[in-house]
């Protein structure tokens, strides 16, 4: 049996605009065995979206690095990219891919010491092996365990349960794939899943699109591990009112607390952004309510913790044909939303999907993918000086899948997308995951070099001495983060130089480490 049909991926998506939605669809079709292929339907949206090339100095990242190809298995489709940053600096990246044995598998990859690992299955063991499984989702604890779910298939209604795989740090392993939902073939493999770790260690897993209560809505759930077993399925959602309920995300507030948000529809054309609070001890949910916004209504969100103890989030929504990034702040104290001043307006409300996340100082970046320039792009927010212009780093045409972004420690941001570059043009997709490092230009990673190392004169103006009895590679970038020189020098070095007034960042790199240096040439 098949499905063959035209649908906009309402659940896949972040930030959307409502007249971009009707113009870019995906034709797919669904087999008995649950194996899925995407037929690319080209989008006629208009290719108005202009970008510049401007790099806020909160942020100093260099961009210069190539992309990195992650499934590196051309012939096939990969796409549902994920990532997190784990509490070594490590990236970890989960991902679907298509096999010759007709499965649908979750593969996993990590970037340590700037080496990728090989690929290899999640999700494997048991019936969960033999299975086509989707949408898979990582979170990373802070003792270095890893925690990965993912949709499987069940043969029942064209739906799915949930599936879910460990890595074990302590013993460098992983556990086969167990199922940790209460019943099968209730989930759509299509929804945005969350899932997160809390501060002991211990995962919680939240999906939505599952119909058990009633096949006509779709309600979202959450189970947790409490160091033994996994919990019961925990409606989220209201199961009573009758209305579909979709697309969760989750956050942690400290404290062991963390907050859950999702949409939910309140008549048949109108939906309004919802959460609930989460205590990780006694694992009990707050009464729903709806997030006031002053009359916004969000079309996505995007949650994100700061450091001042608050819950940021991306909000994007549609104005006057525009499409509108805001900040919006909740108050744990208060229970309550606030907006900031802060505002970036697109020209036009043309389809993007955005990932985004925070360094240890506030200062955020901002990926986002323009289906009509057909690039991915570059934004920061900071609390201080707002949103940057766009800063264009992929010059592909990007995948209807969302990218993923991640700072780690350094202030270094990680960054993985899928996109067409390999596909041949017509037929079932072929899409491939890659990787960018956004590179720290402000931080220095071995504050050991820091008495070793001297760069004089600064200001400087013919020439820039680097005394050091160390041997290190020298990388000079502009203050937009363009790689200007690179040189490799061993002890006390003069670099003679044309570069023309304005600030400049030099990066010494060797095995023990890195350092940034700030200088001025007049």
């Amino acid at each position: 049996m098949k499905l063959n049909f035209y649908f906009l991926i309402l659940s896949a998506f972040v930030f959307s605009g409502v007249e971009a939605l009707s113009q870019i669809h995906q034709e797919y079709t669904v087999d008995e065995n649950g194996r899925v292929q995407f037929l690319r339907v080209p989008s006629q949206a208009p290719q108005t979206t202009a970008t510049q090339s401007l790099n806020p100095a909160e942020l100093n990242l260099d961009w210069s690095s190539p992309d990195e190809n992650v499934s590196n298995h051309q012939a096939v489709d990969s796409w549902d990219t994920r990532l997190a940053v784990g509490a070594d600096n490590s990236v970890n990246i989960v991902y679907n891919d298509n096999h010759p044995n007709g499965l649908q598998k979750i593969m996993y990859r990590q970037k340590s010491q700037g080496e990728w690992s090989e690929p290899i299955f999640v999700d494997t063991g048991g019936e969960i092996g033999g299975r086509n499984n989707h949408a898979p989702v990582i979170a990373a604890s802070p003792n270095g365990d890893l925690h990965v779910i993912y949709t499987v298939w069940a043969f029942s209604n064209f739906r799915n349960y949930m599936g879910y795989s460990y890595y074990n740090a302590a013993t460098q392993s992983w556990s086969e794939g167990i199922k940790i939902s209460d019943v099968e073939g209730t989930i759509d493999m299509f929804d945005v899943n969350a899932l997160y770790s809390t501060e002991d260690n211990l995962p919680v897993a939240i999906w939505g699109y599952d119909n058990r209560e009633n096949t006509n809505v779709d309600e979202i759930y959450m189970t947790y591990f409490d160091g033994e077993s996994w919990s019961s399925d925990i409606a989220v959602s209201e199961l009573s009112d009758g209305f579909t309920a979709y697309r969760p995300r989750v956050s942690s507030l400290g404290n062991q607390t963390s907050i859950i948000l999702y949409s939910e529809f309140i008549n048949s054309s109108q939906s309004e952004l919802r959460y609930r609070i989460y205590d990780e001890t006694t694992h009990a949910l707050s009464e729903g309510k709806a997030v006031d916004l002053g009359g916004i209504h969000p079309t996505s969100y995007l949650p994100l913790l700061y450091n001042d103890g608050n819950m940021n989030m991306l909000i994007g929504y549609v104005q006057n044909n525009h499409l509108v990034f805001r900040i919006a702040v909740y108050n744990p104290g208060t229970d309550s939303f606030a907006l900031k001043d802060d505002v970036f307006e697109f020209p036009n409300n043309s389809f993007r999907s955005t990932a985004w996340d925070c360094n240890q100082e506030g200062d955020c970046g901002i990926i986002f993918t323009d289906y009509s320039a057909e690039q991915i792009n570059y934004m920061a927010y900071s609390p201080d000086t707002g949103f940057s212009e766009p800063l264009t780093l992929v010059n592909e045409d990007p995948s209807l899948d969302t990218p993923f972004a991640g700072f780690d420690s350094l202030g270094n941001l990680h960054v993985t997308w899928s996109d067409l570059r390999f596909y041949p043009g017509s037929g079932f997709l072929v899409r491939e995951i890659f990787y960018k490092e956004g590179k720290n230009l402000s931080m220095g990673v071995g504050d050991v070099f820091e008495e070793k190392v001297v760069i004089y004169p600064n200001p400087a103006k013919d020439f820039i001495m680097i005394q050091t009895d160390e041997k290190f590679r020298v990388e000079i970038f502009d203050s937009s983060g363009k790689l200007i020189q690179t040189k490799s020098i061993s002890g006390t070095t003069r670099l003679n130089h044309s570069l023309s007034s304005g600030v400049y960042f030099i990066r010494l790199n060797n095995e023990k480490g890195s350092l940034i240096k700030k200088i001025i040439v007049k």
